[in-house]
């Protein structure tokens, strides 16, 4: 999506209100216009009857411009707020729908700033772009009309500084942009800064960098001050220039309409009514010069925005699987996260059907990566995988996905109740007896009950330990049912007497179904009816605990190194 489809969606989602904010201005600046003409007439006219005719109706002009532009601000207003939900609503179903290797490249606080502040920052320009460029062009085109009517001369006195009109906005919000692009950057720095520093207080104080965090953020800030003062520097050219160009402007038809006022070439209420609209024709290059900074800051945001719906989403066609009844096989796969570097090479395994597959070796040997290729997290750079006979690349992703159940290291549990975190992701109707039966399998039934409304708590970051947040999460993921169960290090945050008892509980439920275990701890994956070892991308030994122990390789240093 271009920043034409953007814009695109913002008319197609407001055509209607767009419409009548149209008509409504229209109306809105010809009654305002109408008034200069009144005044004119009244000043030259001496008829009582005709006088008061003239109040009445200036009066009825006055009412419909205070009438009409309340109307169009409430129009305007409300379509901002429509537009900022809409823009916010497609954001998040491009993110979700966007591919992992591609969102690994922000941080999350870059993200956040996109959302919130960008998002504003358009819409808020894109209500003055409408509200108030519309009234000036408006404006311009009427009075144009009108004035070249009163006196032709004049007229094309005042139109030789139109190009000077023009040019001063272009040339500032030339200028600015640079400035507010890197002002956004910062920004984004910031944001992400102050959530990382605020999800590490504990670790910045047990090292005693509190200064350190203190001098890092007033760096950063001191950078976007000083970003903003350029920005506000040449912003803020515009309009004391437009308005002194106006005012010679002005002072020179003044001049020129008192001479012909005085030679009785014009009346005096028709010079009155031209310098009234010659006032009135450049106001509209001043408004135009003070939205010109806030329209330049909108088409940064714009840029902003356009770079993530440019994001390549997750294929969602090919066939739907129900279900997963097969080995699964790695056939000469190679990966890399940048092609200088392989994480993968060559592999070449399979994990059996129905029995329990452990993958072990030391940090950075590949193991996760396996597993995200294997979730279609990232695409493979050569090889395949195979599911019932097929690449798994021919599969619908959510169908595909649907048939893992998975619990990684790092737990992710919401600001939710506990039944709803434990619910999430299952598609399918589970009461409550159910939960709270494989809760009490997986030991967290009974700090669940001790909280302070139970089931129906609500989660908070530091509410419970990240042992009972990884025990919610195993829950979760029995809850779910899946074909293939995968445990990353699931068990890391657990003391061994809970682990025992969750390993006698996982043995029950994975019985016949296909579960693939990584783990540093080797004593959790003896029972496995597989293991495969990692070293660097590749695959060293494969076999079971046993067998492994048996040749003296390399899994027996690993499993010697923890047990000696």
């Amino acid at each position: 999506m271009k920043n034409k489809n953007i814009l695109k969606l913002y008319i197609k989602n407001n055509w209607i209100t767009i419409f009548l904010s149209l008509i409504i201005s229209a109306i809105s600046v010809i009654s305002y216009l109408s008034i200069p003409i009144i005044i004119g007439k009244i000043i030259d006219n001496f008829d009582k009857l005709n006088l008061l005719n003239l109040f009445i109706l200036l009066i009825i002009c006055i009412l419909i411009y205070v009438i009409s532009n309340y109307i169009s601000n409430i129009l305007i207003k409300r379509m901002n707020v429509k537009a900022t939900t809409n823009l916010r609503k497609e954001f998040i179903e491009k993110i979700n729908f966007s591919k992992i290797s591609i969102l690994d490249r922000y941080n999350s606080g870059d993200i956040s700033s996109r959302i919130i502040n960008d998002i504003d920052t358009i819409s808020d320009g894109f209500s003055n772009l409408i509200l108030k460029s519309i009234n000036a062009i408006f404006t311009i085109i009427i009075i144009f009309i009108i004035i070249f009517k009163l006196n032709k001369f004049l007229t094309i006195i005042l139109l030789l500084f139109i190009p000077v009109f023009v040019f001063i906005p272009y040339y500032i919000s030339k200028k600015t942009k640079v400035y507010f692009r890197k002002n956004q950057i910062i920004e984004s720095k910031i944001n992400s800064y102050v959530k990382e520093k605020i999800n590490n207080f504990s670790y910045i104080k047990l090292n005693f960098c509190e200064e350190k965090t203190i001098n890092d953020f007033l760096s950063l800030a001191n950078e976007y001050e000083l970003l903003s003062k350029r920005a506000v520097l040449f912003s803020s050219l515009a309009n004391p220039t437009s308005r002194f160009i106006n005012g010679i402007a002005t002072i020179i038809v003044c001049f020129v309409g008192g001479v012909f006022a005085i030679d009785n070439v014009i009346t005096i209420g028709t010079y009155q009514i031209f310098i009234n609209y010659a006032t009135q024709f450049v106001k509209p290059f001043n408004e135009i010069s003070n939205i010109t900074s806030e329209i330049t800051n909108s088409l940064t945001s714009l840029e902003r925005i356009n770079e993530i719906f440019n994001f390549d989403v997750e294929k969602e066609n090919g066939d739907k699987i129900k279900k997963i009844n097969s080995d699964i096989i790695f056939n000469n796969v190679i990966f890399s996260y940048n092609k200088d570097n392989k994480i993968i090479k060559n592999l070449n395994c399979k994990i059996e059907y129905g029995k329990k597959t452990a993958i072990v070796g030391t940090t950075g040997s590949g193991k996760t990566t396996l597993i995200n290729l294997l979730m279609r997290f990232y695409n493979i750079d050569s090889g395949s995988i195979y599911i019932n006979n097929s690449n798994i690349d021919s599969y619908n992703l959510a169908s595909y996905r649907n048939n893992f159940g998975i619990v990684l290291q790092d737990t992710y549990l919401f600001k939710d109740t506990v039944l709803e975190n434990l619910k999430y992701g299952c598609n399918r109707k589970i009461d409550t007896e159910e939960i709270i039966r494989i809760c009490k399998l997986v030991n967290c039934h009974n700090f669940i009950e001790k909280m302070p409304n139970k089931y129906e708590t609500i989660l908070l970051p530091d509410c419970i330990s990240t042992g009972q947040k990884q025990l919610i999460c195993i829950a979760r993921m029995i809850l779910r049912n899946p074909d293939i169960l995968i445990l990353d290090e699931a068990t890391s945050d657990i003391d061994t007497l809970t682990e025992k008892n969750i390993q006698n509980a996982l043995n029950i439920l994975m019985k016949n179904k296909t579960s693939i275990i990584i783990a540093h701890r080797l004593s959790t994956i003896v029972n496995a009816d597989k293991i495969i070892v990692m070293n660097n991308g590749v695959i060293v030994e494969e076999g079971n605990h046993q067998e492994l122990l048996e040749k003296k390789k390399y899994y027996y240093d690993i499993y010697n190194s923890q047990f000696l």
